[in-house]
């Protein structure tokens, strides 16, 4: 009966640590760059690889950051994002944030 119950008792812990993991980020939907304009709930970047990629980010409810990162977006600040690969091909394109991976100041 106990070896039972620990076996239950592993697997619970196992199946709530395995949940609690981040998933992996999807290098395809990574943006980095620089903040251009701030709202609410928004701001505006430019891509480091090309001046003219533009993207509204949404940043909503369900946006995770990560460790240490700050959720107050500054004009300049160099940031780096996990979209959720949806794009909306307007201009500037528009995509919603699932992770802030950093934003820093500009130096």
């Amino acid at each position: 009966m106990k070896k039972g119950a620990l076996l239950l008792l592993f697997f619970v812990i196992a199946s709530l640590t395995i949940l609690s993991w981040e998933k992996p980020i999807n290098e395809a939907n990574i943006l980095k760059g620089t903040v251009l304009d701030v709202s609410d709930g928004s701001f505006l970047m430019v891509t480091a690889k090309a001046d003219s990629d533009r993207y509204f980010v949404t940043v909503d409810k369900n946006t995770k950051f990560s460790n240490g990162v700050s959720k107050d977006f500054l004009v300049g600040n160099k940031v780096e994002i996990e979209h959720d690969g949806k794009i909306l091909e307007s201009y500037p394109m528009q995509v919603t944030a699932i992770r802030i991976l950093w934003n820093d100041p500009a130096k």
